[in-house]
C-alpha cells in the first residue's frame, strides 16, 4: 500500500480531510506491522511535539493499541480494525506531530558562539545584553552572539568580574568548571579553575551559587564569598571584604569611611604582608576614596601615602606606617 502523503496527515490534524482520506490513513496503519512499528518507534519523538499531540488519554490508548497490534494474532488485528475512527485519528495526529516536530527541529539554525581569551593580560568584554565582563589574564569566556528570549547563559574558565545588566525576564547564568551562578542584575567576581581556586564573591545584588553536580544552591548577600572544594564537594560561605577579590579588574582599591587600620588590613590581605602602624597615626579618622593597585606593595603604599597623611618605611621585611 502506498504511504500516506504528508498533506493528508496535515489535513488530519486540521480536521479538513475527506472521508476517503481518513480511510487511507487508517488502512495504511492497518496494512502492516511495520507501519504500526513506525508509530511505536516514533512515540518518544512525538512527545516533543507538545502542542500538536493528542490529549493524554488518547495517547495512552494509541500506545496500547499499537503494542497489541504487534503482539496479537490476526483475530485481534481484525478486531482492531473495527475500533472507532477517532483512535486512528489520534494515531495520525501523533504521526503528523512527529513529522512537524522533526521539520521544526531540523530547521533550527545553529547558535553562533563567541569565544574570547585574555591571552595578553586583563581585558574587558561587552555581552549582547550590555553586561560588562572583565577577564583576568588567561581567562576565557564563551557566549552566544544573541541571547535567547528567556535566558542568558555564558561559560567561563579562569577568573572574571561581572557587572550584569538587569533583566527580570531573562536570568543570567554563568557556568564554570565546578560552580554555576544565577543572577538577575548584580556585580560579582567568579574565579573558576580545574583545581583548587573556585570562588564567587558578591559585591552588589544577589546571586545563587550551585555546585554543578547538585540541585541545592546557596544564595549570597553583598559582602559574602563562597569557596568550593572540588575534593569533597563542599561549599563554605564567609563574610569578607569581597571588593578585594575584584581589585584586579579596575586596578583600584576602594575604601569608604574606613579607618587607617581598616585600609592597612586590606593591603595586608591583598599582598599577604604584615604592616605595623605607629602610635602617632590618628586611628579614629576615616577616609573615602581609592588608591591604585600595583603589583608590588611598595608601589601601592607610595600611591596611598600621596593621598593620605601617611608615610611608610621598611626594615627588612617589616613595613611600618607612620603619620607625616
Amino acid at each position: 500500500m502506498t504511504k500516506v502523503s504528508e498533506d493528508i496527515i496535515l489535513r488530519f490534524i486540521n480536521n479538513n480531510c475527506s472521508e476517503e482520506e481518513l480511510q487511507l490513513v487508517k488502512q495504511w496503519i492497518d496494512g502492516s506491522d511495520d507501519n504500526a512499528r513506525q508509530i511505536f518507534g516514533m512515540e518518544k519523538t512525538a512527545m516533543l511535539a507538545e502542542n500538536l499531540r493528542a490529549d493524554e488519554s488518547q495517547r495512552e490508548r494509541v500506545w496500547n493499541l499499537v503494542n497489541h497490534k504487534i503482539e496479537e494474532d490476526n483475530r485481534h488485528k481484525k478486531r482492531l480494525r473495527r475500533m472507532r475512527i477517532y483512535k486512528w485519528s489520534a494515531a495520525a495526529a501523533i504521526l503528523a506531530g512527529v513529522f512537524l516536530c522533526s521539520v521544526f527541529l531540523f530547521r533550527q539554525p545553529d547558535v553562533e558562539m563567541v569565544n574570547v581569551v585574555a591571552e595578553n593580560g586583563r581585558m574587558s568584554v561587552t555581552l549582547p545584553d550590555s553586561t560588562k565582563v572583565w577577564l583576568n589574564r588567561y581567562a576565557s569566556i564563551s557566549y552566544p552572539a544573541t541571547f535567547a528570549d528567556n535566558s542568558r547563559k555564558v561559560s567561563i574558565n579562569g577568573e572574571a568580574y561581572f557587572e550584569v545588566t538587569k533583566d527580570k525576564a531573562r536570568p543570567f547564568t554563568v557556568e564554570g568548571k565546578w560552580l554555576s551562578v544565577t543572577v538577575l542584575g548584580t556585580k560579582f567576581n567568579f574565579n573558576s579553575s580545574n583545581h583548587n581556586e573556585n570562588t564567587v564573591s558578591l559585591l552588589e545584588g544577589s546571586v545563587e551559587v550551585t555546585a554543578n553536580k547538585s540541585d541545592d544552591g546557596i544564595v549570597l548577600s553583598p559582602g559574602q564569598k563562597v569557596e568550593f572544594n572540588p575534593n569533597n564537594g563542599q561549599m563554605l560561605v564567609e563574610q569578607t571584604n569581597t571588593a578585594l577579590d575584584a581589585v584586579w579588574h579596575d586596578r583600584l582599591i576602594h575604601f569608604h569611611n574606613a579607618t587607617i587600620s581598616e585600609i592597612v588590613a586590606d593591603i595586608e590581605k591583598l599582598y599577604q604582608v604584615d604592616i605595623t602602624i605607629k602610635n602617632s597615626v590618628d586611628m579614629m579618622r576615616t577616609f573615602s576614596g581609592a588608591t591604585v593597585y600595583y603589583q608590588s606593595v611598595d608601589s601601592t603604599l607610595n600611591a596611598l601615602c600621596e593621598t593620605l597623611p601617611l608615610q611608610f618605611s621598611r626594615n627588612g621585611n617589616n613595613i611600618i606606617i607612620s603619620s607625616k
